[in-house]
Order: C-alpha cells, then structure tokens, then sequence
C-alpha cells in the first residue's frame, strides 16, 4: 500500500490521467455509455486533470531550484490590507537623509539631473558566491567601448566602480519617464545548474525598471521592472487599470526614493517587498546614490553585509549614441550591440534598427539568454512589441498600468539622441515592430493607438489571472 501510494506521487501525471477517467464512471450512472463516460473522462483530464499536472510539476520545479539556488523566493504578487495599513513609508538600516533641491533656472537639463538624483532608488542587492559580478557597474568602466573584454578587465581591477545608468527619458503633457538600469559585468548561476545548462549564465547583464511621474503631483504613479524576461509592476494602490498585474505596494525611502531589490547572480530586478527586509542581514548591500564622490563607500566584493554602500549615476545616452552601430556577432565584432531589431524606415524610406544585444564573447549563446540593452526587452506575455516600452514608454505603462495617458511628446531622449528626431509625429506611422509572440505580427502605426487597455470581460480577466501566475512561476524559479 504504501509502495503504490509513493508511485502515485512521484508518478503524478500517470495518477491525474487515470484519476480524470476514473472520477465519471464512478460518478455517472452505470447504464451509461462506456463511450459517454470516456468523453466526459477527457472533458475532466482537460478541464481538471491538465491544469493540476501543469501546476504541481512547477511547483515541484520550484521547490527543488530553492534547494539548489538556496535563496527562499517571494512569493507576493498581490497588495492586501495589511500592505495598505503598513504604508509605502520605509527606512532600512544606514539611511541618512539627502536634500536634492530643484534647480533655481528653468534649464531642462538641469531640472532632469535633479529628477534623476531626487527619485533615485535605494538598492538591496544580494551577493552570491561570486560576488565581483553582483556590482553594478558602468557599461564602459575600463574606457572603451567594447563590452567583449569587460570580464576579463574587471578581474584586474581592486575595486569596480558602482555605477547606476539613470536618464530622464521622455515628458509628456501629464508625465515625466525615468529609466535606471543595473548593469552587470557577468551573469553567473550556481555551479549544479551551470553544469546542467549554459543557457543560465553569459557575459555582460542589463536589467533595470522605468518609472513614471505624475506631473500633477510629483509623486511616483507606477514601477515597471524587469525580471527574467518578464515585466514587474509595482504602484501606491495595489490596483492596476492595464493588462499587467501588480506585483506588489511600492516602497520608498525618503519619500522618493524606490527601494529595489535586486538579485544575486542572475541579478533579476523587482519592487521590494516588506518580506525581504526581514533578511537584509544576509548577504546584502544596500547602495543608495552619492552626489559626492569623495564620500562614496563602494560595496565590496565579498558577502559581508553593508548597509552604507553607495553608487553613482551616469547617463545612457552614450548607448543611445552607438546604438545603431551594429554588427553582426561574431569573434571579430567590435560593435557595442550585435545584431539589429528592424523598426521601420524614416520619411526617405531609409531602414530604422538599433542594435538587439549587448556584445559579449559568448556570442553564440541562445537569444534568450543573451544579455539586452532596455529597447531590446521583450516580454511574450504582454501586448507591446520590442523597443516600444523604452523609446516610447507612454504606450507601454498605458497598455500594462494606466489606460489613458498622454502621448503627445514634449521630450523623448532616446528617439533624438539615436536617430536625431524630435518631431515624433512624423516618425511614427513609419514604424513597423516586431511582437514576441509573432515575429510576422508588426504595430505599424502607433499614433492612432490612444488607449490599449482591453475590456474588461472574462477573457481578460483569465488572461489577467495568467499572468500572475506566470510571475510567479518566473519568480520562483529566479
């Protein structure tokens, strides 16, 4: 008895399959058709039996990356009444407060400067074995622009300079979007699944968050990460008017400052929880942005715990800069981004692309994998297609967060810093770009776009329930 219970268990999708066919004969009157029975059979294996194996195989999936990863992941994907109760209010251990005033002059520049700096995130980054590849650092910290020789400079430093790229990336009529991204000069795995696949690990790694600023209220309306090839969603009322769900109640620090919590090795980037500061003990540097580089403590390279650790900002516009100087990958490419995203053409009909991935000497390792600056993440989950959530972030927080918001340009960065255009309108119904569920699919016109939010039937809202539970599956596996 108990050697067939165990076989039940281990053998589970065996078990359900049987159990599916087993349940309406016992159920249904014994005069029915065997061929009646064995129909509703399948009925109950696709309604019940499909979902059950689905959910415990990635359960037990789960459970044994923790054991191999040993870091317990969090689970909250939800805003309850104890999170509303609790507030956004928070204050980690080596918190001291910094001023960032807004500048006297009505200079744009400068009042950008004092955005970046004013909303810049506390980070809770977490330190693995190999903890030289969990710092943050410039994309171009050894002065050059090749990212091929990043690891093998970065073991011939004492020291890598924590470095965070933050930018003002566009104004509407009613927002201001901010893009930080955490740039790594590694992703590594343990070493088990390293072993197993070397699918988990590749030089150079780009994950990060965009924000979005209600201009009415200075106040942080949403935060969008990114983890794993999946967007995160993070706001003040646990309620999300888009397709996405919210991961969980944004916390900050100061006031404005986002706290972040970013992974070890693989350095996934999400909205931190309550949960994960009962554990800031562990392996942990806390980093917060520094004005004054003389008074920067960078974290070290080892697993000790900081909690006074800080970083600098630097400007993405240099990848805007050399984003479509492309080439194609290989050992003689020296390009900083390998292999080109088609976009479109411009009024001439001359073709518009920037570059898919960041350049590394593992070149040949699958797409997926492969490290990608913000224009190039793509989730296959959502409704917005490739570079669309960072070149025009408007429409991306439109379609996952808010309904309608304004997509009338007052100042978008990446467009004029790539490709010298400040008249939007112009461009955009040239614009053809690729979907991630379809690469044959194209949005081919983007200004008649107002409002991407679907209604609100049951489709969507299975669809709704879906993702979350994507997001977790994505979150426990890390």
């Amino acid at each position: 008895m108990f050697k067939t219970l165990i076989t039940s268990i281990v053998f589970f999708p065996a078990t359900l399959f049987r159990f599916s066919f087993w349940l309406p004969r016992k159920v249904m009157h014994p005069g029915r058709h065997r061929y009646h029975t064995r129909a509703w059979g399948l009925v109950t294996y696709l309604l019940i039996g499909i979902p059950l194996t689905i959910a415990i195989f990635f359960e037990v999936l789960i459970l044994l990356n923790g054991q191999i990863v040993g870091e317990t992941p969090n689970y909250q994907f939800s805003v309850t009444e104890e999170d509303m109760l609790e507030g956004q209010d928070v204050e980690l251990p080596g918190y001291k407060p910094t001023d960032f005033t807004p500048p006297a002059t009505s200079d744009r520049d400068s009042f950008y400067k004092y955005l970046v700096e004013n909303y810049s995130p506390t980070i809770i980054h977490k330190m693995g074995h190999s903890p030289l590849w969990d710092i943050p650092t410039d994309l171009f910290f050894d002065g050059d622009t090749d990212p091929r020789n990043n690891v093998r400079n970065a073991e011939r430093v004492d020291q890598l300079p924590p470095v965070i790229h933050g930018e003002v990336i566009a104004e509407t009529e009613d927002s201001y979007y901010l893009a930080y991204m955490l740039y790594h000069i590694k992703d590594y795995d343990q070493p088990l699944r390293q072993l197993l696949t070397h699918w988990t690990y590749h030089d150079s790694d780009n994950e990060g968050f965009q924000l979005r600023i209600n201009k009415e209220s200075m106040a942080v309306a949403h935060v969008e990460t990114w983890y794993h090839n999946r967007f995160f969603l993070c706001n003040s009322t646990g309620e999300s008017r888009g397709t996405e769900p919210i991961q969980s109640l944004s916390l900050f620090e100061g006031g404005t400052h986002v706290v972040i919590y970013a992974q070890a090795l693989g350095h996934g980037v999400r909205c931190a929880t309550r949960s994960d500061l009962t554990s800031l003990d562990i392996n942990t540097k806390i980093m917060r942005y520094q004005p004054d580089p003389q008074k920067l403590i960078p974290p070290r390279a080892d697993r000790e715990t900081q909690f006074d650790t800080g970083y600098t900002l630097t400007s993405l516009q240099p990848w805007y800069k050399q984003a479509t100087a492309v080439s194609v990958s290989g050992e003689k490419a020296t390009t900083v981004f390998e292999d080109k995203i088609q976009i479109g053409t411009d009024q001439n009909g001359k073709s518009l692309f920037v570059g898919r991935y960041i350049a590394g000497e593992d070149y040949d390792r699958y797409a997926w994998s492969r490290p990608k600056p913000p224009w190039s993440w793509d989730d296959k989950w959502d409704q917005v297609p490739i570079f669309l959530w960072h070149y025009y972030p408007s429409y991306a927080f439109s379609s996952h967060a808010e309904g309608r918001l304004s997509h009338n340009y007052l100042y978008n960065g990446p467009m004029e810093h790539t490709f010298n255009i400040t008249d939007l309108a112009e461009i955009l119904p040239y614009l053809e770009l690729e979907m991630a569920t379809s690469r044959q699919s194209k949005w081919d016109n983007l200004s008649w776009r107002s409002n991407l939010v679907g209604q609100k039937d049951l489709w969507n809202y299975l669809n709704y329930k879906l993702k979350q539970y994507v997001n977790y599956v994505f979150n426990g596996l890390g």
